[in-house]
């Protein structure tokens, strides 16, 4: 914070210089922008150390992703209208996938070309997660139909618990 606020302020000097530059001598003129430019190079270099003593303050012990496996979650015919009305709510869409982006989970969606629709795939990299390790999946015609198909299954299906879903087989393929 304190290399921030130095920064902002010397930011402000700058532009204060840059104004009150009109009516100087030329020698005058040139004296004043070696200063500045000696003054951006601090800042610069204050910058640099700040970042470099944030990144060793950062823990190194993190625990390496482990791959478990998927995770297949069925939505029942009796839950699509639920589904349906879910899909209409653009913000409770929006507010879910943020939700689920800040408790560490990755969402990814592509197109398939073999299966010719969009897959959406969601996985938990929160180790104290019970979810950590594992992806579920979805699929649709339209990439904001499987996004929410995909939320659908975490939040509603599955109550963010994928536990009784699990596969317990670690193949690559599925």
């Amino acid at each position: 914070m304190i290399i921030n606020s130095r920064l902002y302020f010397g930011i402000q000097e700058f532009k204060q210089f840059l104004t009150s530059q009109g009516n100087l001598h030329p020698t005058d003129r040139m004296k004043n922008y070696v200063i500045v430019n000696q003054s951006l190079e601090y800042y610069s270099r204050r910058l640099k150390r700040a970042m470099h003593d944030w990144i060793n303050t950062m823990p190194k012990n993190k625990k390496k992703f482990v791959w478990k496996g998927y995770v297949n979650i069925t939505i029942a015919e009796s839950a699509t209208t639920e589904l349906n009305t879910y899909m209409k709510d653009d913000k409770l869409v929006f507010q879910d996938m943020n939700q689920a982006i800040l408790a560490n989970y990755t969402i990814k969606i592509y197109y398939d070309t073999e299966k010719e629709n969009y897959r959406a795939s969601m996985t938990c990299y929160d180790e104290k997660d019970s979810n950590f390790g594992y992806m579920l999946g979805a699929f649709a015609g339209d990439w904001y139909t499987a996004l929410v198909v995909l939320l659908f299954k975490h939040y509603r299906v599955a109550g963010e618990s994928w536990q009784e879903h699990t596969q317990s087989e670690t193949r690559n393929f599925g």
